[in-house]
């Protein structure tokens, strides 16, 4: 199934937030959903495999970064991830 360009917008921003291209208020705006008071929204974050969320200068995220979120990002459904296959 194809994606609409909105979830392509959604995807992307995402990505962007996941990078430390865009932090967490910068996405939401584009998005339409209101700024978050807290001061990890409006700094730039990276989330690692490893080690979680980090700050750019690799300190740790002491908020639960998920409930910053625009909450579009809970709605996309993970494309990458592989199907079950039947035994």
């Amino acid at each position: 199934m194809e994606m609409t360009r909105k979830e392509k917008e959604i995807r992307a921003l995402k990505i962007y937030v996941e990078t430390g291209v865009y932090t967490i208020n910068e996405a939401r705006e584009k998005l339409g959903e209101p700024k978050v008071d807290h001061p990890d929204a409006d700094t730039l974050l990276v989330l690692t495999e490893k080690a979680g969320w980090l700050h750019l200068n690799n300190t740790p995220v002491t908020v639960r970064v998920e409930t910053l979120l625009p909450t579009a990002f809970a709605n996309l459904v993970e494309e990458d991830a592989e199907p079950e296959r039947a035994s």
